[in-house]
């Protein structure tokens, strides 16, 4: 496996500067390159830059972590990364969620991988206002299954965000023993209430496949709600 810098080139998000040209709009032009330990997924929301860091060491030596920085201090030398957490293995693709879902700002986070060792995963909540805090894993326990990306989306119309998600088990090597490779469309209910993170029906709970669906009867009925305003 090819290794990556522990380096990463500022690109257009992380600031390579915009110059006029006389065949092109813009060209781009590279400013310095910035510290971050095995850069994974970027993320640009406002004026704010997230990454994803992670490597393919076994466990008990590989280096994750979730960061934050503003752009502006990156392109001008005077900023650096924070680190939001390093609790999560093989952190992937991040959303970042509005701050009513919650109670406070957060950011949800697939993690896991295929490579033997990173191949459990999850889908987390990390909280933006105490990043010291531990991130809170909202998806089932499954052994060898692994998240990328969650998309925040209100499914039945009840008002709250859900999340809709996919996760994956994938055997890099094909021991007859191993269980099939498999991916799954899976959605997380929001079931509201004061703690929907921590509380007794908080949204783990509430975790099915969108293809056999406790919840497809309530979804059904608002989308044909919708049908009825609409026409």
């Amino acid at each position: 496996m090819i290794r990556r810098s522990i380096k990463t080139n500022i690109l257009l998000l992380l600031s390579l500067l915009l110059v006029p040209s006389s065949s092109t709009k813009y060209t781009l032009e590279k400013v310095r390159d910035i510290e971050l330990p095995t850069p994974g997924f970027l993320e640009l929301v406002g004026s704010t830059i997230y990454a994803t860091s992670f490597n393919a060491d076994p466990w008990f030596l590989s280096k994750n972590g979730v960061y934050r920085a503003e752009a502006g201090s990156l392109v001008d030398g005077t900023g650096e990364f924070e680190v939001l957490t390093k609790d999560l293995d093989w952190p992937n693709d991040m959303t970042v969620l509005p701050k009513d879902m919650f109670g406070f700002n957060a950011m949800a986070i697939g993690h896991g991988f295929l490579v033997p060792g990173h191949a459990t995963g999850g889908l987390s909540i990390i909280n933006l206002d105490e990043p010291e805090s531990k991130p809170y894993e909202i998806s089932a326990e499954l052994n060898n299954w692994f998240y990328h990306k969650a998309y925040a989306i209100d499914m039945d119309g009840d008002g709250l965000l859900d999340f809709v998600t996919a996760r994956c088990r994938d055997n890099v090597i094909p021991f007859p023993w191993n269980p099939e490779n498999k991916g799954t469309l899976v959605w997380l209910r929001n079931p509201g209430g004061e703690e929907p993170l921590t509380g007794e029906n908080n949204i783990s709970s509430y975790c099915s496949s969108l293809k056999t669906n406790p919840f497809r009867d309530s979804l059904r009925s608002s989308q044909s709600a919708g049908r009825r305003q609409s026409s």
